[in-house]
């Protein structure tokens, strides 16, 4: 695994897994508490990673294969992951439950497998369902980061994912994030074939329900509408009239609070159909939304469209990106416009306590129901506490400036590209003091170093060059 900070320089790897077994490679990393999680898979083994972009902090969380002495391998579903009650739930397969839902608290002891829908080595895999209206709305995050965690949103306080549990075949499900509220929703096609298709599932999700792709046995896949009980899973329309083969149907857009979708009645021949009224209202699209640094503050901009009975928006901020508390509100522009633009300026950023901060949007409603925004984090580089090193490259005095900032003890290491440590310092005073460290680097081999600055507020790490 390779890191880049866009210069050749810069490019380097960030970690050697030297393995002598074939590997499947890596799954696309998705953040959680200020870290990229990653799974590695070779022929044996099937691993969950961290990384916070330093090989001193880039390390194997769990081992996820309970029986890694056997051949093959396993995969990971964190493309399909989401944050519930500060874990991360997501995918993952092991050779005695197969591919079920795990999650964890960012601690080896608090990964474990969630919940095994399909008792046994076939696995449920369960896979939660893609929100196709926020995939529309926000392709990226206002920082330019693409983020996959947000188009798997709550609906009424639940998660919705697909999972075979063995008897019904693969079929709707909802969680909370707790075991004993994790149950099927309905099953669509009766007994042990399935009503939604494995693995992939996708659904418009707007004020009145979630709309979807199911087959109930009888008319083959056709738009299906859901508010997550039994009695309100129900078929939206047999387009193609009595057919097993269904209607070849694909959900398109919203315009003007109309869903639309392409669909065949029969034949050869598509048409353009659209769900009238209340059913295909979206109550909101968040076209952009961005944190930026400022000298004093962080400035939060949004953009949305859409809006049906929006109330307010709440920002909230976090310093480790799990536990959020309300810092503003911005009640909804009340004008009927295609787009809104708000702005919220943060100027308490710089006294939060961290380098690092994690900022969303809380939603709410006229009739009090919320949701969230992605989440976003800001690199407060001149922020609570800094480190500058100097000369870079250097022959053999390097000169650390630093501040702690609001920490009373701060901890200043050395580290190889190995994670050996060659230097350590340790500092105890006045919050916010400027400091300066000399390190004699005249001994130190020709190569890539790395200085790391340890406080309450969390760590900041530098490179530098030995010539």
């Amino acid at each position: 695994i390779w890191v880049t900070d866009g210069t050749p320089g810069g490019t380097r790897t960030l970690h050697d897994f030297e393995s002598t077994a074939m590997p499947s490679g890596f799954t696309t990393p998705v953040l959680f508490k200020g870290l990229l999680y990653f799974a590695y898979n070779d022929s044996t083994t099937s691993a969950l990673w961290t990384t916070d972009g330093t090989p001193a902090n880039t390390r194997l969380l769990k081992n996820l294969d309970v029986n890694p002495d056997n051949a093959g391998f396993g995969g990971f579903g964190l493309l399909s992951s989401v944050v519930i009650n500060s874990k991360l739930f997501f995918s993952a397969y092991s050779r005695a439950a197969g591919n079920e839902m795990w999650s964890t608290d960012g601690t080896a002891a608090g990964t474990a497998l969630f919940k095994d829908i399909n008792p046994g080595p076939e696995g449920s895999d369960a896979f939660f369902v893609f929100n196709t209206g926020a995939y529309a709305g926000t392709g990226f995050t206002g920082n330019g980061n693409f983020s996959y965690q947000q188009f798997y949103t709550p609906y009424k306080g639940k998660y919705y994912f697909t999972a075979n549990d063995g008897a019904h075949g693969a079929e709707l499900w909802a969680t909370d994030g707790t075991a004993a509220n994790t149950t099927l929703v309905k099953d669509i096609n009766p007994g042990s074939e399935s009503g939604l298709s494995d693995g992939f599932a996708s659904g418009y999700y707007t004020s009145t329900g979630i709309f979807f792709a199911a087959d109930d046995g009888a008319l083959g896949e056709e738009p299906w509408v859901t508010d997550g009980t039994d009695a309100s899973t129900k078929l939206v329309a047999d387009i193609n009239k009595n057919n097993p083969d269904g209607s070849d149907f694909t959900y398109l857009f919203i315009y003007n609070n109309q869903l639309y979708l392409d669909a065949s009645s029969g034949g050869q021949n598509s048409s353009l159909y659209k769900i009238n009224g209340a059913t295909g209202t979206l109550p909101l699209r968040l076209l952009s939304f961005s944190a930026q640094k400022q000298p004093q503050s962080v400035l939060l901009n949004w953009v949305t469209t859409n809006e049906v009975n929006v109330g307010s928006f709440s920002i909230e901020r976090s310093i480790e990106g799990s536990h959020f508390s309300g810092i503003g509100t911005q009640l909804a522009i009340p004008v009927n416009e295609a787009s809104k633009n708000y702005q919220y300026n943060d100027i308490s950023a710089l006294q939060a306590g961290s380098s690092t901060l994690y900022y969303r949007l809380k939603i709410t409603d006229k009739d009090g129901k919320s949701i969230y925004s992605p989440v976003l984090m800001v690199q407060l580089e001149n922020g609570v506490f800094t480190v500058k090193l100097s000369p870079n490259p250097v022959r053999d005095q390097l000169t650390v400036s630093f501040s702690a900032g609001a920490s009373a003890r701060a901890t200043l290491r050395v580290i190889d590209v190995n994670g050996r440590q060659l230097f350590q310092q340790v500092y105890a005073g006045a919050p916010s003091a400027a400091m300066q460290q000399n390190i004699d680097v005249s001994r130190y081999a020709k190569g890539i170093y790395f200085v790391q600055l340890v406080t309450g507020s969390g760590t900041k790490s530098l490179q530098f060059v030995k010539e």
